[in-house]
């Protein structure tokens, strides 16, 4: 899956969300972090109707990933769901990492610490 991709941080209610293109190279890291996790059973848990809701990765190729509340979901091109556990947030960090600076808000990236920062910190 090393093709043009957007990043999506959902975050807002009533604008737009940022977006931002994802290289080949950060593409593939993607893809590794992904292939280190456990494959899960669990369903994708739902974000709040207000503050963040996950982020998604969606690639030229039809492919799309969504990582949120310890799962990453990829939905290929032929619409197969394949999910895998992320209880550490490495793969949903990565994903938000991949925001050039100044797209996301200050809290998602402040010191590295992407997801636990805005999840305890909502809205």
């Amino acid at each position: 899956m090393a093709d043009k991709c957007v990043g999506t941080a959902l975050i807002y209610s009533g604008r737009p969300d940022p977006e931002w293109r994802i290289s080949g190279r950060q593409v593939a890291a993607l893809s590794r972090v992904w292939a280190e996790l456990s494959p899960s059973k669990s369903e994708q848990p739902r974000g709040p109707a207000l503050g963040y809701r996950g982020c998604s990765a969606r690639c030229a190729s039809g492919d799309e990933w969504f990582a949120y509340g310890g799962v990453v979901t990829l939905t290929d091109r032929n619409g197969a769901v394949e999910r895998r556990s992320d209880s550490e947030g490495r793969f949903e960090a990565a994903l938000l990492g991949t925001a050039p600076k100044g797209v996301l808000p200050a809290r998602l990236r402040a010191r590295g610490r992407i997801i636990r920062v805005f999840r305890n910190n909502p809205g």
